[in-house]
């Protein structure tokens, strides 16, 4: 049996000066990446995807051990436009604890949006926890992701032993 869930929602937050306060939840795109200076040599900052999926049935059924067998747990993402990617590099995936705020902005705002989640502020004038740090105590996840084809259209990553240490099963 296969089950999907999706997100409820999701942003990029962009770590570069002039995009660290822009906010661009309601883009169709989520964009991983590292963006360099105009001389292609000096790095300016990276950008980060922000996914929020309620897992409380699926975290519920374990518990109550409804869900039994050979469960396997994957996220799926679809690549678009991609450039100048390798045909191997890694992708490190952390849950993080503090709720942040989708919000209404998009990468063509002019001029930014700057309410909501981005690189600083989880919510309007919230900043991100760093005492705590917005990766919880889990360990992220390692993923290889190696070019099967010209493109890497589809993208299938197993987040099982993520989910597994999440829901202590």
């Amino acid at each position: 049996m296969i089950y999907r869930i999706y997100p409820q929602k999701d942003t990029t937050i962009y770590e570069d000066s002039t995009r660290k306060l822009q906010n661009v939840g309601k883009d169709e795109i989520l964009e991983v990446g590292k963006f360099f200076n105009t001389d292609d040599t000096t790095p300016i900052g990276n950008s980060r995807i922000l996914i929020q999926f309620d897992l409380s049935e699926i975290s519920q059924s374990i518990v109550a051990r409804t869900i039994s067998g050979s469960i396997k747990y994957y996220l799926n993402l679809i690549s678009s436009d991609e450039r100048e990617i390798p045909s191997e590099y890694n992708l490190y995936i952390y849950p993080i604890s503090q709720s942040w705020v989708e919000g209404l902005g998009s990468l063509s705002d002019t001029p930014h949006n700057e309410n909501d989640s981005n690189w600083v502020y989880r919510s309007t004038n919230v900043s991100w926890s760093v005492s705590s740090s917005i990766i919880q105590a889990h360990t992220g996840q390692l993923i290889r992701v190696v070019e099967l084809g010209l493109h890497h259209h589809f993208t299938m990553f197993r987040i099982h032993n993520l989910l597994v240490e999440m829901f202590r099963i």
